[in-house]
């Protein structure tokens, strides 16, 4: 009986359903363009003009001068001083630096280590709520809030300096290790999105100028595209890669609409397979995740979802798929279905020999259908507790909205919400019945089987991390969704791109310099790195005893790092003859799961410096290095 009346009842609940999210999601969309107008109808014109013209400023300190002046005109510059606000503890943080300063200029190194261990902390006191970095065009917090960030560097530096009567080397290792754990680690997020990915270039690319860009990076479909760009270059690669001559290697949607259409509907996708895993191999090369890893020092983290539907989805890095070549997994991750058939994974053997990937699955489809950021498992792998979050997915940038303002985008006026009270109440209601009739959906089964397979988790998963940045989107995005951009039209990506990032620029700051110092620390300590294991180990020597043979010189690494995250594992020339590369829906979906074992972050934390190197060589070293290392 009850079967019978679930099978009765499940499409009139469906269209009943569906009918309500229409109307909702009409009346939301048009609260929204409420919200504009009111902003448009009581912002002065001079008010305007500032921020038109912030916004089409070219470079960091261009934008960083011109919302500078913004803020001095309109009086928002006097709230950095006042220390005191709401969202924070601000006797905390002024006790806390006071207390710092204090046992720094005593060398009271014991007391000091004491007072680190309880107060090196991300979000001590609630500094990285949002709202302290939504009051002022540059996107700058309370002025002790910033000094507090300097006065830790400092006191991590007097512990770091302390002879070694006060404070052994093991001592000093000991310590900064745990307060590397206690701190936690940042990662970079990149969503799907299809052609609206293109704007994580111009995210990367200003994170990146900044030296912000962190070292654990984790892309899902679009996103993968450009991660695994980013962590198969090295930094100087990258800058060269980054522009809008980009443009030129993005062709996956070359065909015309026509031919796509005919294909959908003779095979049930629009586009076929093999061109896209020969496009992407030109791109990015035969780089497997740990050559990835030993290359450039970043960690690459690709999302994907099992074509069978009960399967959980997979995150792939150096752990977890180490052999995997990343090109096919850049490759599974984009395959929505519909877009691109299911795609098998491809693993490079020890004699450098190309087979299909069967140890967890044969086909798999775009992760951004279970898992579009997989913040659980990078938390579990990598010990990450900052999520940089770039959003561009185009049915949740719509739903991104902050009521108060967000980190570089203040309310037009000093206090208050966007729009008002009411349109403030309006919005939340609508957001959240819409999220309620989705939930309900999905717990009652009630979500139509597409294309084989259960599309609910694209609205239920958290599309949000610790700061989000989102560049609103144009109408012409969404016309060119599926599209390879223009030169023209890269340069703007990156543009915009770049100006959002500029707004969260000091809100990462504050979090993210503090973690930057503990590593540089620890590099200085030589507790980062492998290098005295592997120029130690019986490869190497070997190595050493054929130099005269084979016309090889090894040179030990410098003393000095070159960049607080990487070091030169070693630099070798060869001469050898050239060889024939916030959401909506804010529920966090619990599917994520990984099987890999834990490993230290420390293991193979090294790069391979290719300004000195070619690529085979590297190829070479990289081999070298793996066989070391296990």
């Amino acid at each position: 009986m009850l079967v019978k009346a679930s099978r009765l009842l499940r499409w009139p609940l469906v269209f009943a359903v569906f009918s309500i999210l229409m109307v909702e999601l009409t009346l939301y969309t048009a609260l929204r363009w409420l919200v504009y107008a009111i902003e448009a109808v009581f912002t002065t014109p001079n008010y305007r003009r500032r921020l038109l013209g912030i916004r089409e400023m070219r470079t960091y300190e261009q934008w960083f001068t011109a919302s500078q002046q913004a803020d001095r005109a309109q009086g928002r510059d006097s709230w950095s001083a006042n220390d005191s606000d709401a969202a924070y503890d601000s006797v905390l943080i002024e006790s806390s630096v006071k207390q710092l300063q204090e046992q720094s200029r005593n060398g009271d190194i014991k007391r000091l280590m004491h007072t680190l261990a309880t107060k090196c902390h991300k979000n001590l006191a609630g500094i990285n709520s949002e709202i302290l970095y939504s009051h002022q065009f540059v996107g700058r917090t309370k002025n002790i809030i910033h000094e507090y960030a300097r006065t830790l560097e400092a006191a991590l530096d007097v512990v770091a300096a302390a002879p070694e009567d006060v404070l052994s080397h093991d001592r000093k290792v000991k310590f900064f290790r745990s307060l590397e754990k206690s701190y936690g680690k940042s990662a970079l997020c990149l969503s799907g999105g299809g052609g609206q990915g293109y704007y994580h270039v111009g995210v990367v690319r200003a994170l990146l100028d900044r030296g912000l860009l962190p070292a654990v990076i984790a892309g899902t479909s679009a996103g993968a595209l450009i991660g695994s760009i980013v962590c198969t270059k090295t930094d100087e690669e990258l800058r060269t890669a980054l522009t809008p001559d980009l443009h030129a290697q993005m062709t996956a949607c070359a065909e015309p609409l026509p031919k796509r259409l005919f294909r959908f509907l003779k095979t049930g996708n629009m586009f076929e397979k093999e061109p896209w895993l020969v496009k992407t191999r030109a791109l990015i090369g035969d780089w497997t995740f740990e050559e990835a890893y030993l290359r450039t020092g970043r960690v690459f983290n690709v999302t994907i979802t099992s074509a069978n539907v009960h399967s959980p989805p997979l995150l792939l890095n150096y752990i977890t798929a180490p052999n995997v070549l990343v090109y096919s997994a850049v490759v599974a991750s984009a395959a929505i279905p519909g877009l691109l058939e299911a795609c098998e994974l491809l693993v490079k053997n020890d004699d450098g020999s190309v087979e299909p990937y069967h140890v967890v699955g044969e086909k798999w489809t775009d992760g951004g259908l279970k898992t579009d950021l997989p913040m659980q498992s990078l938390s579990h792998l990598f010990n990450v507790n900052y999520f940089i979050v770039s959003q561009v997915n185009p049915h949740i940038i719509p739903f991104l909205y902050e009521r108060k303002g967000s980190a570089g985008q203040p309310v037009w006026r000093a206090k208050g919400v966007r729009g008002g009270f009411i349109t403030a109440l309006l919005e939340a209601m609508l957001k959240y019945d819409m999220k309620k009739w989705l939930i309900v959906m999905k717990e009652l089964e009630l979500f139509p089987m597409f294309l084989g397979h259960d599309w609910s988790l694209i609205f239920l998963q958290n599309f949000a991390g610790s700061v989000t940045i989102s560049p609103s989107p144009r109408f012409s995005d969404y016309l060119l969704i599926l599209h390879d951009p223009t030169r023209q039209r890269m340069a703007e990506y990156i543009h915009r791109g770049q100006t959002f990032t500029y707004l969260k620029v000091g809100m990462i700051e504050v979090a993210y310099r503090t973690e930057k110092k503990i590593d540089t620390i620890l590099q200085s300590l030589g507790a980062l790195d492998m290098f005295d294991t592997i120029l130690a180990s019986p490869i190497v020597r070997e190595l050493r005893l054929q130099q005269e043979k084979t016309n090889m010189t090894i040179e030990s690494p410098p003393t000095a790092p070159k960049s607080p995250r990487t070091v030169p594992l070693f630099q070798a020339t060869i001469n050898t003859p050239p060889s024939n590369q916030l959401t909506p829906f804010e529920s966090r979906t619990d599917s994520e799961t990984t099987s890999a074992a834990v490993l230290p972050m420390e293991l193979g934390g090294a790069l391979l410096d290719s300004g000195d190197v070619d690529l085979r060589q590297e190829s070479e070293l990289i081999k070298l290095r793996r066989q070391t290392i296990h």
